[in-house]
Formats: structure tokens, C-alpha cells, sequence
């Protein structure tokens, strides 16, 4: 059974409480990723405001997906507010202090993913394999929801991952639908973090079962 993961990208509250309101979705995963991203890595930025969502309660278990250049500040500030935070992604490609940030992750109780982008080769992960607790591949360049997958080169890599460091799980963000999931998990991927093909969906419970079914 694949792991589901709903994604959160917005840029209000209003959007952010919609989506873990949402218990059609929540009563079907074990966890949701919240990504965070403030124009240092990718131009763009999102909302993510610790203090109201701290005061807003009603947090689900959350992965925080960092696409942000200097990602342990922000994982300390949400550890010492948000009881939840279950693991933190981080990406390859930041300039400075990856194994620094994972080290101090780590030492807050919280799993530490190592996430690259669809350019990025796979041997950039390679030296921090015994400190990760799993591996991220974008499906997409990162920065906004909806875009499409980007296809076979992608599943090229999924593959070339899971068969390089096959102790380690895979997770594929981005372009994921109904289509092209199965592919997806055929090629090595153990976790699929869907944000459109969800909050999009009439019927968001059934469209999470036929996701974990691949």
C-alpha cells in the first residue's frame, strides 16, 4: 500500500484552515506536508505563519517541506511551537550547512528527508545516506501547485534511487495524478505527496484510496 501524503501550499489562512478542516482528507492519511517557501531558493514564497497556526490548534501530523535556503531556523521555530512536526525535508541543492541541518534535526526527535530537484543528480544525496531517513524527488520545478510531471526522465531517477539505496524510502512531490501514480510507484516510489489531484477532487476520500492502491 503506498503512503499518501496531502500537500499544503498556500498563501492565506483562510486557504491553510480550509485544507486541515478538510477531515474527508485528514481521516484518510497518516500525515500531511506543509511546504514552506520564502523567495531565497525558488522565487516564490508562500504563507506559513507559526504564530496563528499555533493559535489556530487542530494541527494534523505535519512533514515540513522546506524549500528554503536556511531550513533549520524555521524547523527549530515550528518544533518549539508545533507538538506535531513529524519530519522535516530539506533540499540538496541549499548552499551551505546540509549536514549541519540534518544533524540538529535529528538531534530535535524529528525525521529528516533530503529532497532534489529534477535536475539535480542523485549522487548529491549520496554522502548523507547513513543521517537521512528518506529521499524526496520533485516531479516537478518547485514553486507552485499544478504543474505537470515531467515524465520519463523523472521515473528514470526514481528508479535509479530506489535501486542505488534501496534501505532508504522514496517519495515523488509534484505533477501526481491518477494517470500517472501507478507508473510512479512501479518505478520505486513508497510515498506520493499530492496537493491539486486532491484539493481539487470532488471526491477527495476516493481519489486518496485509488492513490494508496498502486
Amino acid at each position: 500500500m503506498t503512503k499518501v501524503v496531502p500537500a499544503i501550499l498556500v498563501q492565506s489562512e483562510n486557504e491553510y484552515l480550509e485544507k486541515i478542516s478538510n477531515l474527508e482528507v485528514r481521516n484518510e492519511v497518516s500525515v500531511m506536508q506543509f511546504d514552506i517557501l520564502d523567495g531565497s531558493m525558488f522565487g516564490a514564497s508562500s504563507w506559513s505563519d507559526i504564530e496563528v497556526i499555533k493559535n489556530l490548534g487542530n494541527t494534523p501530523n505535519f512533514e515540513l517541506h522546506l524549500m528554503i535556503e536556511n531550513p533549520l531556523q524555521t524547523v527549530e521555530k515550528w518544533h518549539s511551537k508545533i507538538k506535531t512536526v513529524k519530519r522535516a525535508i530539506i533540499h540538496a541543492e541549499i548552499k551551505a550547512g546540509i549536514s549541519e541541518s540534518i544533524s540538529a534535526i535529528k538531534k530535535l526527535g524529528i525525521e529528516v528527508g533530503l529532497a532534489i530537484n529534477p535536475e539535480t543528480e542523485i549522487s548529491a544525496v549520496k554522502m548523507y545516506l547513513d543521517d537521512i531517513d528518506m529521499i524526496l524527488i520533485m516531479g516537478v520545478h518547485p514553486g507552485q501547485s499544478g504543474q505537470k510531471y515531467l515524465g520519463s526522465a523523472i521515473n528514470k531517477k526514481i528508479r535509479e534511487v530506489h535501486e542505488k539505496f534501496s534501505d532508504l524510502p522514496v517519495a515523488v512531490d509534484g505533477g501526481i495524478t491518477l494517470l500517472n501514480a501507478e507508473s510512479i510507484v512501479d518505478a520505486g516510489a513508497s510515498e506520493l505527496c499530492v496537493a491539486s489531484t486532491i484539493w481539487q477532487a470532488e471526491d477527495k476520500k476516493k481519489v486518496i484510496q485509488s492513490l494508496s492502491s498502486f
